[in-house]
């Protein structure tokens, strides 16, 4: 007689995800507000300090490989994933092939449905909208200060002399060595620690 081993069935698991555009912002608030609504029920939370332009972010990467089928996502506002229309539109793609779950608490409605698709699609189309007048805003500020003679833009900042040895340890993982830790050492912004990345591989590629 064949014996059939019961299968195991793996509970589904609440994820938080919160990202903010800059050092100075404060991630506490989005984790509150996370935690008021579903309090002891977030398994773990993944931050990005990054722009929402791409999904190019070592935390929201993680989360990717994090979820499950039928797991849950749950974030302040579904600008907090992407400011990017396609980017966006595409994760949640992804997401409803492995029948995963997007929760926005801002926003307060499932994005599964056809409604929520398209109310979705028109919401992320404003803050993109939003997003692009502002930049417009403040070209023609900088036009108009170059004008003036007013404007002599941003100082560039030069890479760090412990930077490759940073690098190196970042890149090997070397006692855990993380983005964080990186930052730190270098005095360095994210931002400017993967621009000085992609600087040095192109030169490396040339």
């Amino acid at each position: 007689m064949e014996i059939i081993k019961p299968v195991k069935i793996v509970p589904s698991l609440l994820f938080g995800y919160i990202r903010v555009s800059t050092l100075e912002q404060n991630a506490e608030r989005q984790e509150q507000l996370i935690l008021q609504k579903y309090p002891d029920q977030i398994h773990t939370f993944f931050r990005d300090t990054a722009s929402g332009k791409t999904l190019e972010r070592p935390g929201i990467q993680e989360l990717l490989k994090n979820l499950r089928t039928h797991d849950t996502v749950v974030v302040e506002s579904f600008s907090r994933i992407s400011r990017n229309t396609r980017d966006l539109l595409n994760l949640l793609e992804q997401f409803k092939q492995k029948q995963i779950t997007l929760i926005s608490l801002k926003e307060d409605f499932n994005f599964n449905t056809s409604t929520g698709k398209l109310l979705l699609t028109l919401l992320v189309a404003l803050a993109e909208m939003e997003r692009d007048l502002l930049l417009e805003r403040q070209r023609e500020g900088i036009a108009l200060a170059k004008a003036r003679g007013a404007y002599k833009g941003r100082k560039s900042i030069p890479i760090p002399d412990n930077f490759h040895q940073c690098l190196q340890m970042y890149l090997n993982r070397e006692n855990n060595y993380q983005i964080k830790h990186f930052m730190l050492d270098t005095g360095l912004k994210r931002t400017q620690v993967f621009k000085f990345m992609k600087q040095i591989k192109k030169k490396q590629k040339e």
